[in-house]
């Protein structure tokens, strides 16, 4: 199994720096892939691994450094897992399981009461 080339921490802030200046909805068309109908973290994390496995690549591998650079919320993470994890995305789920303690939590609503 190839791996994949390692992102760095300078490179993480560049695709950061040039998503927010993409328009919403943006999508290439020059892209082999078409990410418009993925509308959940569960979906694009399940997306991933399998372009990784196709491509050779170590899925643990793709789906963490997407985690670095998405920086999604530690709840969206474990309900991910949960699903995932049902459709046999172990090795990826084992992963999840282990960083999501390290994420951030979700912020409260803007409409919650105290």
């Amino acid at each position: 199994m190839s791996t994949m080339p390692i992102i760095t921490d300078v490179e993480i802030a560049e695709i950061r720096r040039r998503a927010a200046e993409l328009p919403p909805g943006h999508h290439d068309p020059r892209s082999d892939y078409d990410l418009r109908g993925i509308t959940t973290l569960a979906e694009l994390i399940g997306y991933l691994a399998t372009v990784a496995r196709e491509k050779g690549w170590d899925e643990v591998e793709v789906v963490a450094a997407f985690i670095k650079v998405g920086t999604p919320c530690r709840e969206d993470v474990h309900e991910a897992e949960q699903l995932l994890r049902q459709l046999g995305y172990t090795a990826v789920c084992d992963h999840l399981r282990k960083i999501a303690r390290h994420l951030q939590t979700k912020p409260p609503g803007r409409w919650m009461r105290s």
